[in-house]
């Protein structure tokens, strides 16, 4: 008998949704991160749009060449991560 589990299949889809959800949260609650945008521009984590090489005009913020490295850095971790544990998740399947 197949041990198959729904939630398996539907895995990436609530990923995907998640992330969408977050992406739309993020554009539409733009006046409530401002506090929070110039909290990160004037501690140096993030940068003005003019200054960087990566920017998103319209909250004039952005990455500069070593924070877009930094950020590459940390998405590869990550995916690295859950690569890792679905391995690990399918090996424990009897």
């Amino acid at each position: 008998m197949s041990n198959n589990n729904a939630t398996d299949d539907e895995l990436p889809l609530i990923i995907c949704s998640l992330i969408g959800l977050i992406g739309l949260g993020a554009f539409s609650l733009a006046s409530f991160f401002t506090p929070i945008r110039t909290w990160l521009v004037e501690n140096k984590i993030l940068t003005t749009a003019n200054e960087s090489l990566v920017a998103i005009e319209q909250w004039n913020i952005g990455l500069d060449m070593p924070r877009l490295v930094l950020v590459g850095a940390v998405l590869v971790g990550f995916v690295v991560l859950v690569f890792l544990a679905g391995t690990k998740r399918k090996e424990k399947r009897p």
